[in-house]
């Protein structure tokens, strides 16, 4: 019963964790995994751009961190109904947030935790810019937040994004925290790191989103945009959780009852690079110039080397 994922930023090193069961690792991008740590109702996972220091959050449990790539872990803090953890690029601003709790923060990779935000709801889900300095925080019908300060202080987003019944069920956000964004019913985009917002895509079920590091890549379970929004195409893959290389070439869905899919989307720069599919297969491309291709459409199956 698969629950949470998070990626390195080359998308090599994999962390996922399970309702009721173990937290697994990969080091090969999905291809193999271990069972790490002990059985708890793992909630949310989250891992430094190099996959070495990660850091999990349980159900009725504690904050649980490694500076092994996930060989040994350490209990932190104290017994809450954690629900979300987010990391900076190298793992030592952490921040989590509690079901029917606050939010808390720590600035030494999860030693210590500190009270962020005292305001108790339901928070389900928060996000972090590589400095760990840029937050978002969205709670189930009541609210979504943004810091400029690494959580020492908060402002409520505009646009009514997580008001009058639109709860907000993920955020993610850009390395530099400027491009930022929010799925309630509709997918919000910000590319001002959260001033303001645009409805880009009127409808969402999805539960879980990432961006890669430039903001560019917006990743859904079933659904991807490669320019910040503006388009869209539908993906084959749905599910509960996503994660993201920094580039957006790698991509790991989990689904709950089911299995871990990983997916590669680009190839070799240059003419070494090239597509081979099945006889059934197409694709559709368009030129991004210097000598590269985006995909905006396909069918089929495809393997790009």
């Amino acid at each position: 019963s698969w629950t949470c994922i998070a990626s390195s930023s080359d998308g090599t090193k994999l962390v996922a964790g399970t309702g009721g069961g173990q937290l697994y690792t990969s080091s090969d991008s999905g291809v193999s995994w271990v069972p790490r740590s002990f059985n708890r109702s793992w909630t949310g996972v989250c891992s430094s751009s190099d996959g070495i220091k990660l850091a999990a959050v349980a159900a009725l449990g504690q904050v649980y961190i490694s500076e092994d790539s996930g060989a040994s872990w350490t209990a932190r803090d104290v017994d809450r109904n954690w629900s979300c953890i987010a990391s900076s690029a190298d793992g030592t601003k952490l921040v989590a947030a509690v079901r029917g709790g606050k939010i808390y923060k720590s600035a030494n990779s999860g030693a210590t935790w500190s009270e962020a935000y005292f305001f108790e709801t339901d928070w389900n889900a928060i996000a972090s810019s590589a400095d760990g300095t840029q937050l978002l925080a969205s709670a189930e019908g009541v609210m979504l937040l943004r810091s400029s300060d690494s959580g020492s202080s908060w402002i409520g987003v505009s646009n009514g994004i997580g008001y009058g019944g639109r709860t907000c069920k993920a955020v993610s956000m850009s390395a530099n925290g400027q491009t930022m964004v929010a799925v309630a019913s509709s997918i919000f985009v910000s590319k001002d790191g959260g001033y303001t917002w645009t409805e880009r895509y009127p409808f969402s079920s999805a539960n879980s989103v990432a961006c890669s590091a430039d903001g560019a890549g917006i990743f859904l379970p079933g659904l991807q945009s490669l320019d910040s929004g503006l388009n869209w195409m539908s993906v084959s893959q749905d599910g509960r959780a996503i994660a993201s290389s920094a580039d957006g070439s790698k991509l790991a869905i989990i689904v709950t009852g089911d299995r871990i899919y990983t997916s590669v989307t680009v190839t070799t720069v240059g003419n070494l690079g090239y597509l081979r599919g099945d006889s059934t297969s197409a694709v559709e491309l368009i030129y991004s110039g210097n000598g590269c291709f985006i995909p905006i459409s396909f069918v089929g199956t495809l393997y790009p080397y």
